[in-house]
Parts: structure tokens; sequence; C-alpha cells
């Protein structure tokens, strides 16, 4: 299997803060389990591109407070990306 990893794809890139549109779960670096709710703000750190069915796969980065934080991986056999996450905006930036 040939993967692919690309700086940017469906109008995001690669360390770009995005906001969850959607509950997240899954287990810190101590194996700790968390449920998130949607509307969290994380990071982009991976995009992917694998074989069908999986496609472009956004892999996201979720802090839980200042010491965890947890990875959920959207990818094009879920649906489409904007339904999971949107870019995050700051304001008074562009």
């Amino acid at each position: 299997m040939t993967t692919y990893f690309l700086p940017s794809a469906g109008g995001f890139h690669e360390g770009q803060r995005v906001r969850v549109l959607v509950p997240c779960s899954g287990a810190d670096h101590e194996d700790i389990e968390h449920q998130l709710p949607a509307g969290r703000v994380g990071t982009i750190e991976h995009i992917n591109r694998y074989p069908s069915p999986q496609g472009l796969a956004f892999t996201v980065y979720v802090p839980v407070d200042g010491e965890r934080g947890i990875t959920n991986v959207f990818d094009e056999s879920d649906g489409d990306i904007r339904d999971f996450i949107e870019p995050e905006t700051v304001a008074g930036s562009n």
C-alpha cells in the first residue's frame, strides 16, 4: 500500500487550527480514555492519501488539557471532511 503525505488538501493544511464538529474520543499518551464534545479546537498533524476506500485522511490532534491530548483521524470513507472539521478563525486574522 502506497501512502502519500500531503502538505495540504481539501482546503486544509498541516499545522492548521481547526474546530472539530463532531464528538471525538481516544486515549492519551498514558492510555487514559477521553470523550470530548463537538466544538473543540485541534490542529491538523498530518494529511495522507491512501488507496480507496480510505482516500484522503486528516489526523487531528485535540488537546484535553495542558499535558494531554488525543488524535482522531477522519478520512473519505467517513464522508466529506467538512462534515467533521472547519477552519478555526481568530479575531483579527485573515
